[in-house]
This record gives structure tokens, C-alpha cells and sequence, in this order.
């Protein structure tokens, strides 16, 4: 009887434990922990389901486990969490999100983050740079109400793994490093890819409307921002305050207001390793410093197939406009910039000192631009403000009637107006292929066959690029995902689940479907992907549109000979060579000829898919570790030719 006693007292305590924590909750207003989620053991084939904010949170109770969104999710009751801290970030440096969540096209809405921390978001972090596994998609994060210390983002604080067909809306608040996607984005093969924010950020240093500090090797892909952008410090750009990688087919639309200096529609600053291609900005920029940019405040990298076309704001007559320094498409060039085939379509002026039409002062290289918007109400020079001791300005021109200037450059050593560098002629001429095309122009003569192309229907009939592809590109939210390629990819009718020599994987540069397929003997262990300005030396006579190769094959036995064949998916072979490139000497040479590589087209799965095919030896000429070990080292690209700027002993960077 009396263990029966005891035994009921401490149910009766239990419960009253019970009772108190739930009265603790309406108190002070703790999350309720939830126990289970709607369904699921939260692997890969049957990922936990979640039904609601609280079982959000509980991700944070198995940071490696694989989670989907069961329906659209309201947060609203985060306001009331943490005595108003609100939700907290799941995974943080010490213990980052490893799994994965799929929101399968839902919203997360009305999240409510205020926080003094570091790393915040939906994910503190997910990711880790000796771990970069991770992935965020198909989720939808509307009217968020995020602020955070550094490395504050709409969806993650600090990313080393994905986040892909994501987008925020809202207010994303932070002191450094905020984002209206990720605050910082690091590591060698993560990724923020088909997503967007229409998110309003406002930060102190390195605030972007997609993310704050993209670091080298990152990659930001097929993404747009739209929010206003506003910081207090330096690095401030419309869709990144700092970037040190990879930025392709990405365009700002929003406002960008900084205080400081290096202040961009599309990037704040452009690292030594930076890269801007096929993007645009159109958004109003106010510097309040030095270097202030239509496209990039502060260029120390390369931008290649880009544009600005910013837009005057309030009683502004102007799109960009910069305390000092300024320029419709880049404020400042440093001598380790490289500008090729760009435009600006933007007016600059500045109150202090330095404007130009395409750059305020440059001591890098510019080849194949042009510029249409006036500089300083019309007084400053078409296309450079200061053109500096190391300035290059080749093959290109101004709209001397748009922009009012009389000289391509107002000062510098470099006497950029001298013959086939900064020309200047009239509207009607800017839109005449014949003006480019020019005989006299030599080896700066415009690629009117693969890169440009002039419609009177298109840009005002200023020239623009062939395939529009610049920007991004995004389905409606929620469309169907693209036709499944099936699980026959290289096309010869065996599965390729019954093929260990036959891997699929989806470039992160391009989000093309690519395929290795090694002799029957063999397996690769290591495959990598490397855009051409991520190798050591770039390659003057070739663009590599589908990025390098890499691989390491294993085939038993050393000094193996193997067959290589590569499948493109959605590449046509037009003007394209199999390239090697050499880490040993950094060189790069053909395939074709004596190494007998064939370059095919053919159809797979009603997809065009250009499939390269060679042979290599182990320790051969080809293998690149040089040894007969039993690895083979094959970075190998799809070239085609580059149209070479002039021969003036500089390269694009290293």
C-alpha cells in the first residue's frame, strides 16, 4: 500500500510540473516543444512532415534529418515567443543544419526574428566549410520580420550549402553581412540558385538585396532582388554589398542608398576574384562617398556581358548619383579590373569631384563598351572621368548626342581618345552594326555573331545581346518542375542505376544536366566543376560557357586506358572545341586532332545533348597527376573561340 502512495505522489507531482510549465508558456510566452511532426522518420525516402511553426522550430531538434512542408505555414505567433525574441535560428556555428528542408513550393509567413546575435535566419547556418552539405528548396518566406547582428539573412544567416527556387519577402535587418536571401555565403561548391527576395534590407557594411558578402568560388545563379537596399557603412549593392565569387545571370531592380563608399546597383564591391556576367541593374543609386556605380560601385575583378539602366528617383534627374566618384556603370576600376562587351544606359553625376559616362576613374582594362547617359549634367566625358596611369580603354564608344560630351575621358595619362579606343558618334550611328563592324577597327572589331546584335525593337535599337540571356530567368512560382530526363541519360537503352561508370549530376554554374560515362571497368570517385576564371590562368583564345570537368577515375589497376565521353544536355555543339586545360603549366590546348577527341550532337530523351569523346591513359600525356597511379586528374571544357581585344600586353585577371 504505501508504494502505491508513493507512487501517486509522484504522478501528482508530475503532474503539477505540468501544469506549471504551461502556465510558464502563457506567462512568458514560451514555444510549446512538440514532440512529433505530422508524419515521417525524416530520412531521404520519408522526410518529417511539418504542419506548423512550433514543428519549424523542432528542426532544430535533428539538424541532419531530411524535412518537407506539409501546407503554407503562418508564424505569426513568433512575435509572442522568447518574451519577443521571436523564433529561434536553427543550426548555428557550432551545430550548423546539415539536412535538408523541401518546401515543396509552400510559404513560411510572417516569421518574427529580433535578435542581438550573429547567424540569423530561418537557419542560423546551414552548412560548414569543412562540411558543405545542406540544401533549402522550394521555399517561400513572405513578410518576414528578421533583424540579427552579422550574417543576417531572410532564409539563412550563413550558407555553405544551397538554397535554391527560394524567395523572401518583407524586412531583413542586420549590422554586416545581411542579405534579403543569405547574410554570408561562403565555401567552394554552395550555391544560391533560381531564387529571389523582394525583401528590404537595411544594414551597416556588405548589404546586398540577395546577400551580403558572397565569398570566393560562391555561386549566385539565375537570381533577381527588387528591395530597396540601404547601408551605413561601405559595400552596398542592390543585389550584393561584396562579392568574391561567381555572379551569372542576376539583376537588381530595387533602390540602393549608402552612406559610405563603394555603393552599386547590382554589387558594392567586386572582388580580385569576382565575376559578373550576363547581369543588370536598373534600380536608382545614391553613394554617399566615393565610388558609386550603376552596376558596381567598386570593380577590382572582371564584368563581362552586362549592363546598368538606372532609373532617376524622386527629384533626382539622374540614375546614379555619387558624392565623389561616380560612374553610370562602375565608380572605380582598380588595374586589376577588366570590363569586356558591357554598357551603361545611365546618367551619373557627382558633387565633389570625378564622373564618367561608363567609369569615374579607371586603372583597369575596357573593351567593347559603350555608353548613352551624360555624366555631370552633361559637362563630364562620355565614357571615363579619370582615366589612370594603367587605364585601357579600347573599342568603344559614346553617344556624343545623348551624353553632351565632346572627349571620351576628362584626364589621365592614357590618351584614351586616340584611334580605335574611346569614338564617339551620334545616335543614328550608335545604332548602325556597320559602326561596329568597321574594317579599321581591326582585331577591336565586335562580335556581331555570337555576342551582339542590334533591333530597332530592342533597347531603343542600341545594340544588345543575342539571346536576351541576361538577367534572370525564373518560372512562375510553383510551376511544375521540368520534365523528369528519365534514368537512361547517356541514351543506350540500359538503365544507369546498372552502370557504376555512369554518373548524372547538374552543374551548379549553368543548372544544366551533365553526364560521365568511363569505360565498363571504371568508377569516378571525385567529380568537380571549375569555371574558367576560377583556374589559375584564364584562357585569351576560348570561353567556356559549361565551366570545366574534373575527375578522378578508379579502374583497378594502374596504367589503365579509358574511354571519356561527356553528355551536355541542352548544348548544341555549334562552334564549340574539346579543351584541356593543364594545372601543371597552366596551359590549355585541343583534344581533337592528335589526341582523337570527337565532338557529337545528338537528341536523348527529346533533349539536344552534345557528347564530347576521347581516350586517356593512366600516367598518359593527358593525366594530368603526371604518374601511374591508378588516378587520373581530367579537367576538360567545351571552348569556343573568343574574339581577342587588342594586343596590349594585358591579360584578363589571373
Amino acid at each position: 500500500m504505501k508504494l502505491k502512495v508513493l507512487e501517486l505522489s509522484k504522478r501528482s507531482l508530475e503532474l503539477s510540473v505540468a501544469v506549471l510549465f504551461v502556465m510558464s508558456i502563457a506567462v512568458f510566452g514560451l514555444p510549446v516543444s512538440v514532440s512529433a511532426f505530422e508524419d515521417g522518420d525524416g530520412t531521404e525516402e520519408t522526410p518529417y512532415r511539418i504542419g506548423d511553426c512550433q514543428q519549424l522550430q523542432d528542426m532544430q531538434d535533428d539538424l541532419d534529418a531530411y524535412y518537407v512542408l506539409a501546407n503554407d505555414i503562418d508564424c505569426s505567433e513568433t512575435t509572442e515567443w522568447n518574451s519577443g525574441d521571436g523564433f529561434v535560428p536553427v543550426g548555428d556555428n557550432a551545430n550548423p543544419f546539415l539536412g535538408e528542408l523541401d518546401g515543396d513550393y509552400h510559404t513560411i509567413s510572417n516569421l518574427h526574428i529580433n535578435r542581438d546575435d550573429w547567424e540569423v535566419g530561418l537557419f542560423g547556418r546551414v552548412g560548414q566549410w569543412d562540411n558543405q552539405v545542406g540544401l533549402v528548396t522550394k521555399v517561400g518566406m513572405e513578410d518576414v520580420d528578421i533583424t540579427g547582428d552579422w550574417s543576417t539573412g531572410g532564409i539563412v544567416g550563413v550558407l555553405y550549402g544551397q538554397v535554391n527556387t527560394s524567395y523572401t519577402t518583407g524586412e531583413v535587418n542586420g549590422s554586416g553581412e545581411t542579405g534579403g536571401l543569405v547574410g554570408s555565403h561562403g565555401g567552394v561548391w554552395d550555391t544560391v540558385i533560381d531564387s529571389w527576395s523582394s525583401a528590404d534590407v537595411t544594414g551597416g557594411e556588405l548589404v546586398g538585396g540577395l546577400v551580403g558578402y558572397n565569398e570566393e568560388n560562391s555561386n549566385i545563379i539565375n537570381s533577381y532582388a527588387t528591395g530597396t537596399v540601404q547601408g551605413t557603412g561601405s559595400r552596398i549593392g542592390g543585389a550584393v554589398g561584396y562579392n568574391r565569387g561567381n555572379i551569372t545571370n542576376v539583376h537588381a531592380t530595387g533602390n540602393v542608398w549608402g552612406q559610405s563608399d563603394n555603393v552599386g546597383g547590382l554589387v558594392g564591391q567586386n572582388g580580385s576574384n569576382g565575376l559578373v556576367n550576363k547581369s543588370y541593374a536598373t534600380g536608382y543609386v545614391q553613394g554617399g562617398y566615393s565610388n558609386t556605380g550603376g552596376l558596381v560601385g567598386y570593380n577590382n575583378g572582371t564584368i563581362e556581358k552586362s549592363y546598368s539602366n538606372n532609373t532617376a528617383s524622386g527629384d533626382e534627374s539622374v540614375g546614379v548619383y555619387g558624392y565623389c566618384i561616380a560612374g553610370g556603370l562602375v565608380g572605380a576600376a582598380t588595374d586589376n579590373s577588366n570590363i569586356t562587351n558591357s554598357f551603361s544606359r545611365s546618367s551619373s553625376e557627382d558633387v565633389e569631384c570625378i564622373s564618367g559616362g561608363l567609369i569615374g576613374v579607371n586603372e583597369g582594362s575596357m573593351t567593347w563598351a559603350y555608353g548613352t547617359g551624360a555624366s555631370d549634367d552633361g559637362s563630364g566625358p562620355g565614357l571615363v572621368g579619370d582615366n589612370g596611369a594603367d587605364g585601357q580603354v579600347w573599342s568603344s564608344f559614346w553617344d556624343q548626342q545623348t551624353t553632351g560630351a565632346s572627349v571620351g575621358c576628362a584626364y589621365g595619362v592614357f590618351d584614351c581618345t586616340a584611334s580605335n579606343r574611346a569614338m564617339s558618334r551620334t545616335t543614328t550611328q550608335m545604332k548602325t552594326v556597320e559602326n561596329y563592324a568597321d574594317p579599321d577597327l581591326g582585331e577591336g572589331m565586335w562580335d556581331f555573331e555570337s555576342t551582339w546584335y542590334i533591333d530597332p525593337d530592342v533597347n531603343d535599337g542600341y545594340p544588345f545581346f543575342i539571346n536576351g540571356d541576361v538577367g534572370a530567368h525564373l518560372p512562375e512560382w510553383g510551376e511544375s518542375e521540368p520534365d523528369e530526363l528519365g534514368q537512361d541519360l547517356n541514351g543506350d537503352s540500359i538503365p544507369d542505376s546498372e552502370q557504376p561508370y555512369v554518373t548524372a549530376f547538374v552543374s551548379g554554374f549553368t543548372n544544366k544536366q551533365i553526364v560521365l560515362e568511363l569505360g565498363e571497368d571504371c568508377e569516378a570517385s571525385t567529380i568537380t566543376m571549375r569555371q574558367e576564371v576560377q583556374l589559375a590562368m584564364a584562357d585569351s583564345a576560348y570561353d567556356y560557357a559549361n565551366g570545366f570537368t574534373g575527375f578522378t577515375a578508379d579502374c583497378g589497376e594502374d596504367g589503365y586506358t579509358t574511354i571519356v565521353r561527356l553528355f551536355y544536355y541542352d548544348v548544341t555543339k555549334d562552334n564549340l572545341t574539346v579543351r584541356k586545360y593543364n594545372p601543371n603549366n597552366n596551359s590549355y590546348f585541343n583534344l581533337s586532332g592528335q589526341y582523337g577527341a570527337t565532338l557529337e550532337q545528338t537528341t536523348i530523351g527529346g533533349h539536344t545533348v552534345t557528347v564530347a569523346s576521347y581516350q586517356i591513359t593512366d600516367g598518359g600525356e593527358l593525366d594530368m597527376d603526371g604518374t601511374v597511379n591508378g588516378t587520373i586528374v581530367d579537367p576538360v571544357g567545351l571552348g569556343s573561340q573568343a574574339i581577342s581585344a587588342p594586343n596590349t600586353g594585358l591579360n584578363r585577371e589571373q
